[in-house]
């Protein structure tokens, strides 16, 4: 999808439910079952925990866009509204990631 993306502008491989279980899965098996507990701490929608997923990746914020079939700054503002919506911190004062990490030690 991203070399897609690279390479048109666009693509038309999309994740499928498939591929975003497999993200979640080892996800979780990386992080000591984060999506559980992101659940049980959170009411996040299933696209809010496959945008957590995307941020505890080695992979580039820009690539999100491309498997998430949305613009960049989308993804900031869906990530700045889980921070401050769903987990109370005030607006600009933390990001997902740091939140992420720091609250969900990383178990390998």
């Amino acid at each position: 999808i991203i070399q897609d993306y690279k390479v048109r502008e666009g693509s038309e491989l999309h994740m499928g439910k498939e591929d975003w279980l497999q993200l979640i899965a080892e996800t979780d098996r990386c992080w000591n079952h984060i999506t559980l507990r992101l659940c049980a701490d959170y009411t996040l929608s299933q696209e809010e925990i496959y945008l957590c997923c995307l941020y505890l990746t080695d992979l580039p914020v820009s690539y999100f866009g491309c498997l998430l079939d949305c613009k960049r700054d989308t993804i900031h503002k869906k990530a700045n509204r889980i921070v401050e919506k769903q987990m109370g911190f005030p607006h600009g004062s933390t990001s997902l990631q740091k939140v992420l990490k720091e609250r969900y030690t990383k178990t390998i």
